[in-house]
């Protein structure tokens, strides 16, 4: 399933299937063109000259553009993931392809085989982007918020997650992908809407000053443990779309069992693998990093093959390696560094070359975003309540704890790209999801620092809006 993470793209090239309502269905190009496109030698299809010129060009564009627009999200106080998928959006066949025809033929993959290569180089940067994400999962900082995080975890994941289902059996017959599996798509709508994103409420907690707050630390701790859940679901959903549903005892068992062995024995391997390959510990960090980044696609691979997604074992493989006693934090640094700045902007604008605006002219793909981003806003706030008497929280608290637990970003359009890939949602249940968490992400900024200057106001001489919340 890892082959072709961009169906919308990849296939651009082949024939409309009349599928009413979905202009992303086309019938992939048939073998003869993708040859076309390359040339054959001694077994292996390698891509011509214009093609690699395309791919570069492209990688390039959106690169900067979405390092440019990710500046000036910032600065109007919204997530730097916004301008990635802005750039995505900016350079895709809606917006700049209908008004300049030759930037579609060059900024689209025109062939299966462009559209292959292409989508090698994002389904590494997700494994990277999920094993960084590991690597930052403080697992011994969660067992401290103990009983509290159990509670606002457990009720802000399982109320949305209720509510997505039932969303999702009422979403119309053209969001479902042509692989037509109804219950996979239930479960990754539902695993889209119940997670919230630790990167995203990283930053805002960051940028408004309450990071360390007893609250703040529940929300980083509440969005980090969602996303081990949501890598769950979203491993559970892959794994149906390819049974059709009539495996999920076997996929519980191949779930639990890369788990445990990523976990236990995978932590003995990977203590293992970092002591030997710096046994003195000053080996040049490139070496631990080398160790590091087979290992992670090994435990890919491994999750891969037992037909759960390879997010999975990229982000326990980073879990393994964050909190081995043998951790090279320069070596963790530079892999940070470079997903951050170069693997994880491509990931994301190549989400946002793959929207399509023009769908929301149809009727019910607009409603159908309206109630995204109502169902799940609802659905944290509702289990924000609910763990309430639970919480040794004050009113004020509550309310920014609700706010910030609603930024989706990265986790949502991760589950819906391995949603759009593998065949399971329509172009159209990939816009609204997508288009969901990008809404979502930017009316949470500024609603939060709303909140955060109202508790300001109310501050005493000396006092900054943190110290009035915390006390």
């Amino acid at each position: 399933s890892m082959s072709v993470p961009f169906p919308a793209s990849a296939t651009a090239g082949g024939q409309r299937d009349g599928r009413p309502g979905d202009a992303a269905h086309v019938r992939p190009p048939a073998a003869s063109t993708a040859v076309a496109a390359g040339v054959k030698d001694g077994g292996v299809l390698s891509i011509g000259g214009s093609g690699l010129a395309s791919l570069w060009a492209t990688l390039a564009l959106l690169l900067v553009l979405s390092q440019a627009l990710a500046r000036l999200a910032a600065r109007a106080g919204a997530p730097p993931i916004a301008g990635a998928l802005a750039a995505g959006l900016l350079l895709s066949r809606d917006l700049l392809g209908g008004v300049w025809a030759p930037a579609d033929r060059w900024l689209i993959p025109q062939t299966a085989l462009q559209g292959h290569l292409l989508g090698g180089i994002t389904n590494l940067a997700l494994l990277l982007i999920c094993f960084v994400l590991g690597m930052d999962t403080d697992v011994a900082a969660l067992r401290g918020l103990g009983r509290s995080l159990a509670v606002v975890a457990g009720t802000t994941f399982l109320v949305p997650l209720a509510a997505g289902a039932a969303l999702a059996t009422a979403f119309p017959a053209s969001f479902l992908g042509t692989a037509g599996n109804r219950f996979a798509l239930v479960v990754l709508v539902a695993a889209a809407l119940s997670v919230s994103s630790l990167p995203v409420i990283a930053w805002m907690l960051r940028e408004l000053g309450v990071y360390r707050l007893g609250f703040g630390q529940l929300a980083v701790g509440t969005a980090t443990s969602q996303d081990f859940l949501g890598f769950v679901l979203l491993a559970a959903g892959v794994a149906a779309a390819g049974s059709g549903g009539g495996r999920l005892v076997e996929v519980g068992v191949s779930l639990l069992a890369v788990m445990l062995l990523a976990l236990r024995g995978g932590q003995w391997v990977g203590d293992l693998l970092l002591r030997k390959s710096d046994p003195d510990k000053g080996a040049p960090s490139a070496t631990v990093l080398s160790v590091m980044v087979a290992a992670m696609l090994a435990t890919a691979a491994v999750a891969q093959a037992v037909h759960l997604e390879g997010a999975l074992g990229a982000f326990l493989a980073g879990v393994v390696f964050g909190r081995s006693p043998y951790h090279r934090h320069d070596a963790a640094r530079v892999l940070d560094t470079v997903t951050t700045a170069v693997f994880a902007p491509l990931y994301f604008a190549t989400a946002g070359l793959q929207l399509q605006l023009g769908l929301f002219r149809q009727s019910g793909v607009l409603w159908s975003f309206f109630a995204v981003v109502g169902v799940g806003a609802a659905g944290k706030l509702a289990g924000t309540l609910l763990a309430a008497p639970a919480l040794a929280l004050r009113r004020r608290e509550l309310a920014v704890l609700a706010a910030v637990l609603n930024g989706r970003g990265a986790m949502q359009i991760i589950i819906a790209s391995v949603g759009l890939r593998l065949s399971v949602i329509s172009s159209g249940a990939f816009t609204v999801l997508v288009s969901g968490a990008v809404a979502t992400s930017l009316l949470v900024a500024p609603v939060t620092r709303s909140l955060v200057t109202r508790a300001g106001s109310e501050r005493s001489p000396g006092e900054t809006a943190a110290d009035t919340l915390a006390r």
